[in-house]
């Protein structure tokens, strides 16, 4: 015996020669999409109709990702402080993002290194810091490509 529903998805279907998308079907049938799938599924169970899945990806920016993209990265700011010379840890407030993510990814990066001097630490900025200076940072290329949405499923070469 079918559900209503089931019935309602198979008059929908009934003088198709091709298969119809959930929403066609919920239009039709004045469903809405959470019925519709599960009255196919049912009647996939059954082995009345086929179900074709098509996956579609879509990525949009959060608001930590537009933010990042206008103020940089924590890293990226970390590096323009220290871009003109060495700044004493001190000064760098323990509780902002810069101390508590940009100094932790800026020395991964190996962009930064804390040197000692007078008894005072201080980050300084490495050659591989020098060099990041002269590149587009691979994250921020893809919130960029994520912002103008000429994203791809593909992985970005640039990321590792």
């Amino acid at each position: 015996m079918l559900h209503q529903y089931e019935k309602l998805v198979l008059l929908a279907l009934k003088d198709e020669k091709r298969a119809l998308s959930v929403d066609e079907i919920a239009a039709r049938t004045k469903l809405n999409k959470d019925s519709v799938m599960r009255a196919c599924y049912w009647l996939k169970e059954k082995g009345i109709v086929d179900i074709h899945e098509k996956i579609n990806k879509e990525y949009t920016l959060t608001i930590e990702g537009n933010r990042f993209l206008r103020d940089k990265f924590p890293e990226q700011r970390v590096l323009n402080m220290v871009k003109s010379g060495p700044i004493e840890i001190e000064k760098i407030s323990p509780y902002s993002e810069e101390a508590r993510i940009g100094i932790p990814w800026a020395v991964k990066n190996r962009w930064v290194s804390f040197i000692q001097n007078d008894g005072k630490k201080f980050i300084a900025i490495t050659e591989e810091g020098k060099k990041a200076l002269a590149h587009e940072y691979p994250y921020e290329y893809v919130l960029k490509n994520l912002e103008q949405k000429t994203s791809t499923d593909k992985k970005n070469p640039l990321l590792p």
